[in-house]
C-alpha cells in the first residue's frame, strides 16, 4: 500500500477506515478502493481506453467521470473497468500496459478468474501510476 500511497502522493491519516489494505473511506464517507487498470500505450506515451471510446487519451494524476458509451457488440457495463490485482489472461498486453488506480463510487462484477476475478466498475478514476515490474 505504501508504494501506491507514494505513487499518489497520498498519505492515509487518522480517520481513514483501511481494513483490508484495499478499501478505504474517506471523511466524507466515500469508499474508495485501490485497484488496477491495463491501458493502451501509444506511440506518444499517453495512455487510452483498450476497447470503448478508444479516441479518449487519460490523463495521469487526475479525477476522471466514467461516461456511458454504449458499443455494439459489447455487453453494457457502464463506469471504468478494473480489477483487484494486475491480471486479465483474456487480454493480450501487446501495446498495452498495466496501471495503479484509485476508483470511487464503485461495484464489484463477478468474473471467472480466466477473465482475472472480480473486476471494479467504476463512476469515477485516478491514474497513479505504472504497475512496477
Amino acid at each position: 500500500m505504501a508504494s501506491i500511497c507514494a505513487v499518489a502522493n497520498v498519505q492515509l491519516r487518522s480517520g481513514f477506515d483501511s481494513p483490508s489494505g484495499l478499501y478505504y473511506k474517506t471523511r466524507e464517507g466515500k469508499l474508495k478502493v485501490l485497484a488496477y487498470k491495463l491501458f493502451n500505450q501509444r506511440a506518444d506515451g499517453t495512455l487510452g481506453p483498450l476497447f470503448i471510446n478508444r479516441r479518449k487519451r487519460i490523463p495521469v494524476g487526475e479525477w476522471i467521470p466514467a461516461e456511458d458509451c454504449p458499443t455494439k457488440g459489447f455487453a453494457h457495463r457502464p463506469g471504468w473497468h478494473c480489477t483487484l490485482e494486475p491480471n486479465a489472461p483474456h487480454l493480450s498486453e501487446r501495446g498495452r500496459v498495466w496501471y495503479e488506480v484509485e476508483v470511487e463510487d464503485f461495484r464489484q462484477f463477478n468474473r471467472p478468474e480466466s477473465q482475472g476475478g472480480t473486476w471494479v466498475l467504476a463512476d469515477w478514476i485516478r491514474v497513479l501510476g505504472p504497475v512496477s515490474a
